[in-house]
């Protein structure tokens, strides 16, 4: 395994890389501050005296390389979109959320903003809405969340999978994965092939022992060093389409581990997919 980190002049296919606790310089600060033109008014800053200048131009050549990654790669990674102390607020409030709503012992709960206000605001958080601007040029509307739990007994990997399989013939979509502890190759990180977006995959049903997942890829064509490995400190963010294989490593961290997934996909009328999902909602209109 080479160890490393993605930066612009590193090539991400053809090697394994540990993407660590840091990432691009320009998209951390594009989560830090955010112009009006990219958010809802409610939730856009005021402009400092004199306009924005050179921050704006910072700022729009983040969201330019942002989209071009991730036009690339299929996923980005953002820095420190929250806080250790919002993390901590988050998984003490999906404890409460998983003992009052889910089925004993189970580690994923959908529809978690349906139920938390907290989840609610994250969701619609300007450090998460504006980057997915970036690459969500029709608009932004958030679909539905859910939390995964891999508790210190839940040590297996996620297989290879496309999130496309579980809602076919509907929009495309993308996901923000973060965690709210660090995620490590230890603990059950999610891993991903870059570039995978580009082209079509078959899911077939083999299933976990566990009965946790039932479908799987099985026409795997990549090599182990094509392989990213997303290591990345709690509160940091993934944004993946839903076209792009993952998977995670196996949790033999001996830990517990919470992760929050949001899914958004381009403002549309309703299909009937969208119709079970309660919490839907419009959070930056087509042509804004």
């Amino acid at each position: 395994m080479v160890v490393g980190f993605l930066t612009d002049d590193m090539p991400v296919r053809g090697q394994t890389l540990v993407v660590g606790m840091e990432t691009d310089d320009h998209l951390r600060f594009l989560v830090s501050w955010l112009p009006a033109k990219t958010l809802p008014p409610e939730k856009a800053p005021l402009a400092p005296a004199g306009g924005y200048g050179r921050r704006a131009m910072k700022q729009t050549a983040a969201l330019a390389q942002l989209a071009a990654r991730y036009e690339r790669d299929g996923f980005v990674i953002l820095k420190d979109v929250l806080s250790p102390e919002e993390c901590d607020r988050l998984k003490v409030e999906a404890r409460r959320v998983l003992d009052e709503n889910a089925k004993p012992g189970a580690s994923v709960h959908v529809h978690v903003t349906a139920v938390s206000p907290l989840y609610r605001g994250l969701s619609e958080d300007p450090r998460i809405v504006g980057p997915l601007t970036a690459v969500m040029p029709h608009g932004v509307m958030f679909l539905s969340d859910k939390i995964v739990y891999k508790s210190a007994d839940k040590k297996f990997a996620t297989p290879w999978h496309i999130d496309c399989f579980y809602w076919r013939n509907t929009r495309p979509k993308l996901s923000v994965w973060i965690p709210l502890d660090d995620a490590l190759a230890d603990n059950g990180t999610l891993t991903v092939v870059p570039g995978s977006h580009k082209r079509n995959w078959n899911m077939v049903k083999i299933g976990l022992p566990s009965g946790d997942f039932q479908y799987e890829i099985n026409d795997s064509t990549w090599k182990e060093g094509d392989v990213v490995v997303c290591a990345i400190k709690r509160g940091s963010a993934i944004i993946f389409s839903d076209r792009l294989v993952h998977g995670s490593t196996t949790n033999t961290a001996g830990k517990d581990r919470f992760v929050i997934i949001s899914t958004y996909h381009a403002p549309a009328p309703d299909e009937p997919f969208d119709l079970d999902l309660p919490a839907r909602k419009v959070l930056v209109p087509a042509g804004v």
